[in-house]
């Protein structure tokens, strides 16, 4: 784990430390509602195509939904890369316990 060592602590030590509560909220909405949500749009857009095609709509639906959410893991990635490079979303060590 990444973390911002403010105290100097050493590897096995046990430490304290902090997150922002705004970092772990904004990650729990990219991990958990993103995927949902794109799932859902690419359900929906599949329904829009095989009504326009004149196709069967479970297929296109499915399909639809698998590339949304597929697409959605880039998005989590690209997230993810971008957070690791961020030190203001790094947890902080604030004391040692032992």
């Amino acid at each position: 784990m990444d973390v911002r060592n403010a105290v100097s602590a050493k590897p096995g030590q046990k430490v304290a430390f902090e997150m922002h509560s705004a970092s772990m909220v904004l990650a729990a909405f990219v991990v958990y509602a993103i995927p949902l949500f794109a799932a859902a749009a690419g359900a929906v857009i599949g329904w829009l195509i095989a009504n326009q095609l004149g196709q069967s709509l479970v297929g296109f639906q499915v399909g639809g939904g698998i590339i949304g959410f597929g697409l959605s893991l880039v998005v989590i990635k690209l997230y993810d890369r971008a957070i690791k490079n961020n030190v203001k979303t790094l947890p902080v060590i604030t004391k040692i316990l032992n």
